[in-house]
């Protein structure tokens, strides 16, 4: 179905003025159900420094001139091994209950991609719910929401007092950037953060339902060294901590000392970290007793795979330059089963990279909602191939190659809104 073929009394539109962000913005407080979500939604629009009107989609009942369903497009920018990759992420999805199963959200998402191509998005991400984003070609590839509680039972308290935690102020905000972009370079994966992003996460998102608490972290001589943030929402009951610094052993020890405090004082139960698995304070907690009690994932999907594979071209050019593989000439086809892409690689350096439409079979095959696992190093060439029978190769050699090419990476993204 396209918007063509929408009932008479439906339209679809894009937001263009203040009344259809205040409709928006309250067709989301129904859906979403929250005054907070409200507020979110208009932040989100009039506020956020990436964000624009045209990007917030909406069938209408012109009948009626009421919101019936709605998405957003949200602006990223990801680093992906060094390389700035745009990303579109899909949120706010939402039909009211007596206009579902009448294919609205197909048609807003056809306007949503429509929309991320002529703005030059490469992939798409969402945090959506389980299951249904595979029907529009999205697959779980960064790791997004790991829970791992500690009960306060198991926080022993510090007798080590090096270091001081203090309210972030606004001046903070270049400290924090630095801070932050020295933690981002530890993933292969992740955000970009602008000083107005942080200004917009220390202004308007404080009164929304994205309110943190801010902490920069001091050492003897005053000097800002570290920062972690306590959201007071999310999923779960715990005290919540869902993004820190680079941190040492005591700075570890003193935040839990401190965190508890807080949580015995808020009455909540645990402390719960919703950060990177292989994070120090995730690896610290788990030793004294924490456990992980949830992983989940942005679900992500190429726009253009010819485009991401040009942009990641000197990625993969040092790959091969670090390998066995190293002044490789090859002709190599990567056969999604729909499109087949050529790589043509002379002497290690990737020359052309070209679709070549359907092809019956050729040397390496992956069904296309697996390649984002591979472009993003959730999972390697060979865990797929060991899960997925359609998943293959004919030949070790090319298995190898393609283990080089794609590794295994980390990643997380912190939110920017």
């Amino acid at each position: 179905m396209n918007s063509n073929q929408l009932p008479k009394n439906l339209v679809l539109k894009t937001a263009c003025s203040k009344t259809d962000i205040s409709r928006i913005a309250e067709f989301n407080k129904l859906i979403h159900e929250g005054v907070a979500v409200e507020l979110f939604v208009k932040n989100l629009i009039k506020k956020h420094p990436t964000h624009a009107e045209q990007y917030w989609m909406f069938i209408e009942d012109s009948d009626k001139k009421l919101v019936v369903s709605s998405i957003c497009l949200i602006p990223w920018e990801l680093k992906l091994c060094g390389i700035t990759v745009k990303a579109a992420e899909l949120g706010f999805v939402g039909t009211l209950a007596e206009y579902r199963s009448k294919g609205l959200i197909n048609i807003l998402m056809q306007a949503f991609f429509a929309q991320a191509e002529k703005d030059g998005y490469t992939v798409s991400i969402i945090q959506g719910i389980p299951y249904y984003y595979r029907r529009f070609g999205y697959e779980y590839a960064i790791q997004l929401e790991n829970h791992i509680d500690i009960e306060l039972r198991h926080i022993t308290g510090s007798g080590k007092k090096q270091y001081s935690f203090v309210k972030v102020q606004k001046k903070d905000t270049p400290t924090l950037q630095k801070l932050y972009n020295r933690r981002m370079a530890d993933y292969d994966i992740s955000a970009v953060r602008t000083k107005a992003m942080w200004e917009y996460l220390l202004g308007p998102a404080q009164k929304a339902d994205t309110v943190h608490d801010n902490y920069m972290i001091k050492n003897k001589k005053n000097e800002a060294i570290g920062y972690f943030r306590i959201a007071h929402h999310g999923f779960g009951e715990g005290l919540m901590i869902d993004e820190t610094s680079c941190l040492n052993t005591v700075m570890m020890e003193e935040i839990f000392s401190f965190a508890r405090t807080i949580a015995e004082n808020r009455e909540k139960p645990s402390v719960q970290l919703i950060l990177p698995l292989e994070h120090e304070l995730s690896q610290y907690a788990v030793s004294c007793g924490g456990r992980i009690t949830m992983e989940y994932g942005w679900q992500v999907k190429v726009l253009g795979h010819v485009k991401l594979f040009q942009l990641l071209k000197p990625v993969m050019e040092k790959r091969i330059a670090q390998s066995s593989f190293r002044g490789l000439t090859k002709k190599l086809l990567f056969n999604f089963y729909k499109d087949t892409i050529e790589f043509e690689i002379q002497k290690g350096s990737i020359r052309l990279i070209q679709s070549k439409g359907w092809h019956e079979q050729t040397e390496v095959m992956i069904p296309p909602f697996l390649v984002p696992q591979l472009l993003f190093g959730w999972k390697n060439f060979s865990e797929l191939k060991s899960i997925y029978p359609d998943v293959w190769c004919s030949e070790k050699k090319e298995a190898a190659l393609f283990e080089i090419l794609f590794p295994k990476l980390s990643g997380y993204l912190h939110l920017m809104y």
